[in-house]
């Protein structure tokens, strides 16, 4: 499982039983972003050894519903 950035976006990407797996995250690349997608690839990696995995991958696709958001805000005080 590894995490990259791809054109300024972060992905994931990864083998599983001699198949090719990326999800696009949509989440530009900045190290809020990289420790999201981290979380993501471990609750992946938690379903695969739990015998868990969709194999859809909708299970791990982001809700991009409108209205629906997800944000993070780094405050400095």
């Amino acid at each position: 499982m590894s995490v990259e950035s791809y054109r300024g976006f972060l992905r994931l990407r990864w083998r599983l039983q001699g198949e090719r797996y990326t999800i696009s995250l949509g989440l530009p690349d900045n190290v809020i972003n990289q420790q999201i997608a981290a979380q993501k690839a471990h609750t992946i990696k938690m379903d695969i050894l739990s015998g868990n995995f969709d194999s859809t991958l909708k299970k791990y696709r982001a809700d991009n519903r409108p209205g629906k958001t997800i944000s993070a805000y780094a405050v400095a005080y």
